[in-house]
């Protein structure tokens, strides 16, 4: 039985040369590139109801100027929900002016 004994030793021995060999960098290898972040998913526009799924930047800004004119007050959240989203300098622009005075800080407690 020494024999087995001897080839189990020897399998182990192996195994662990082979896991540090695998672990160990070797100098001046390059590191794996780090992952790109991912875009900033901006789901806005699908808070419409249109059964769209593709937004592009022309196409949320015409969205924007819609909501603008009009008059509802249920724009204000889908408003506010891109105003979160967006990060185009035109586009939050555009939304600024759509909101108004619709959302402005509130200061003190309510008149009756």
């Amino acid at each position: 039985m020494p024999i087995q004994e001897l080839g189990l030793a020897a399998s182990l021995l192996a195994g662990a040369i082979f896991l540090l060999a695998s672990l160990r960098r070797r100098p001046g290898a390059a590191s794996p590139p780090a992952p790109e972040p991912a875009p900033r998913e901006i789901y806005w526009p699908a808070l419409l109801g249109t059964g769209e799924r593709s937004f592009d930047r022309p196409m949320r800004l015409a969205i924007v100027r819609q909501l603008a004119a009009a008059s509802e007050e249920w724009r204000c959240p889908i408003l506010l929900c891109a105003r979160e989203q967006e990060t185009d300098p035109e586009i939050r622009a555009a939304i600024a002016v759509a909101l108004g005075d619709a959302v402005r800080p509130v200061i003190g407690a309510p008149q009756a």
